[in-house]
């Protein structure tokens, strides 16, 4: 723990008896003394050399002040900063003091614990670490060079490429957006590193599957009630009921025997419409959906929460179940994000759905178009009627 005190040494007393005052510096059983221009008289003494004069006494608690916010961003609490790095740090005068992005970070994960996709931004920075080889980085090295170095080392892992990198870019923005006060004209995180472009990775390439893969999905014998059969299982319900995500399949609650209507639970409390979705269901995924219905609890539509007792290690288990059923089907990589980028990449460029449809069958909110759907009541029959469409064109369904 980082205390100060604001003190005499009773080593230095001068030649006319009086004193140089210090503030004394004490961390992990380490102390330095920093020298104030303040000097005590004996009659600013008690007789055990303890300051007694207000003035010296208050004068000394705004240098502490400025002390701690010296060593503020190094985090000490969490770090173990080298202790010449802590007094210089101390004893520097009219720079920037040094701020610990990392301290900073897993300060920002704590507070930001409930956000979504924060597993991400901690795998990120555990990345990032690894590739620094340390665990303190100060602000103060960043540099567009150093991004582009940490981007070339993901190189084979595009999609680690784009997302980590974005990652430790968002946080770094936060840190200077929460130690910089523009108004005041105090700056202490310099580079914006504006000249930084995380790469953008082509997703609907890297996922998407063909027509021919879903059908041989359809068409393929598993183990009953094996861990593989589930997950081809729910990736088929997905891809049928137009890209609708895990989480979503694990918690719906509301099914009225023709459609499943539920609030998307990635973009729920970002958008004003709640992210309301009403899919009707396809005759061709219903045998399999009726699998799932017994045994269900907590309200749920299907059993998925009697069997995994959260929303991750469902999606984990899918995963893992899906690698199975890519050796038996001779598919590399297949996950199960794939069924909604492939739903969406074989609507539009097959069957020739109009994106704009097809952004609506995924309940996403094209920014063009954002204020005039404030007017505009949802219609779910039109994209009920494109998941028609593109049903007969995979399966031959004829019927909804």
């Amino acid at each position: 723990m980082a205390t100060f005190k604001v003190m005499v040494r009773k080593d230095r007393r001068k030649v006319d008896k009086s004193y140089v005052v210090y503030i004394r510096f004490t961390h992990n059983r380490r102390t330095t003394y920093l020298p104030t221009s303040m000097v005590a008289e004996r009659g600013d003494l008690t007789s055990s050399l303890k300051i007694k004069n207000w003035r010296i006494l208050d004068r000394g608690e705004e240098l502490i002040r400025v002390y701690r916010k010296k060593i503020e961003g190094l985090y000490l609490e969490i770090n173990d900063v080298p202790w010449e790095r802590i007094v210089d740090t101390l004893k520097r005068k009219g720079e920037a003091e040094e701020i610990d992005f990392v301290g900073y970070a897993r300060k920002w994960l704590g507070e930001n614990e409930g956000k979504r996709g924060i597993k991400n931004y901690a795998t990120a920075l555990r990345a990032f670490l690894r590739w620094m080889g340390r665990d303190v980085v100060y602000c103060s090295e960043f540099s567009v060079g150093m991004m582009r170095d940490f981007e070339r080392s993901l190189a084979g892992k595009a999609r680690a490429q784009s997302l980590y990198t974005s990652a430790i870019m968002k946080i770094y923005r936060d840190a200077r957006d929460w130690y910089n006060d523009y108004d005041e004209g105090v700056i202490r995180i310099r580079a914006s590193l504006s000249g930084y472009r995380a790469p953008k990775q082509n997703v609907a390439v890297k996922r998407a599957v063909g027509v021919e893969v879903i059908r041989k999905m359809m068409g393929v014998e598993l183990v009953s009630g094996s861990r593989a059969e589930m997950a081809r299982d729910c990736f088929l319900m997905s891809f049928c009921l137009m890209g609708m995500n895990a989480v979503d399949l694990y918690g719906v609650r509301e099914y009225d025997g023709r459609s499943l209507t539920y609030n998307r639970t990635k973009t729920r409390d970002r958008r004003s419409d709640g992210a309301l979705m009403v899919v009707d269901v396809p005759d061709v995924i219903r045998p399999i959906m009726g699998r799932y219905m017994v045994g269900a609890r907590g309200g749920c539509v299907f059993d998925f929460s009697a069997r995994y007792s959260t929303p991750t290690e469902f999606t984990r288990a899918l995963n893992i179940g899906l690698k199975q059923v890519g050796r038996v089907i001779g598919v590399d990589g297949l996950q199960f994000y794939c069924a909604r980028h492939s739903m969406a990449t074989i609507a539009v460029n097959e069957v020739r759905i109009p994106i704009y449809t097809v952004n609506d069958m995924r309940c996403h909110v094209d920014e063009g178009l954002r204020v005039t759907n404030l007017y505009v009541k949802k219609d779910f029959s039109l994209v009920n009627e494109a998941n028609v469409r593109l049903m007969e064109y995979v399966f031959g369904a004829n019927d909804v």
